[in-house]
């Protein structure tokens, strides 16, 4: 295969926060969640950028090897010659999601939301935190079946 048609064939993708590069590595395809819905990205892409919303990323090395990482918001950048550059504000892999920490966060986060007297940056601190907590619970609910632990939060699963 000549590189030309390899290059065509693949995305140069590179996953990057502010602790540092996170992925940086050849795929065949990138779903992203967006503010405007999830999007596919595949090689020979238009080129765009577009905002992320806490949500699930899934990048495809083959149609049978992929991996999950949520990201909790941040920007998508497409260019035509297959490189896709996320920056997310932060980024983990969903099977190393800590879900009793996220429920706490996520407990504070509502606490915080029930203040009826509070400062809008306070509010969308608040409201920011609940939204990237529920996100990553669903996230951890989804892909429960690939672990051994059990699912306890809101009683998804009752003995």
């Amino acid at each position: 295969m000549t590189d030309r048609i390899k290059h065509m064939n693949t995305l140069n993708l590179q996953l990057i926060t502010p602790s540092g590069i996170i992925i940086n590595k050849p795929a065949s395809k990138v779903s992203c969640p967006t503010t405007l819905g999830k999007i596919t990205i595949l090689p020979l892409h238009a080129k765009l950028i577009a905002e992320l919303k806490p949500g699930e990323l899934v990048v495809y090395e083959s149609a049978t090897n992929f991996e999950h990482i949520h990201v909790d918001g941040g920007f998508v950048e497409v260019k035509e010659n297959g490189q896709v550059t996320i920056l997310a504000d932060a980024a983990a892999h969903v099977m190393d999601l800590d879900e009793a920490h996220i429920l706490e966060a996520k407990k504070h986060a509502e606490e915080l939301l029930k203040h009826t007297v509070m400062a809008d940056e306070e509010y969308a601190f608040a409201s920011s935190n609940l939204e990237k907590s529920l996100s990553k619970l669903k996230s951890i609910k989804r892909h429960h079946h690939r672990t051994n632990k059990p699912i306890t939060s809101e009683g998804v699963f009752k003995n």
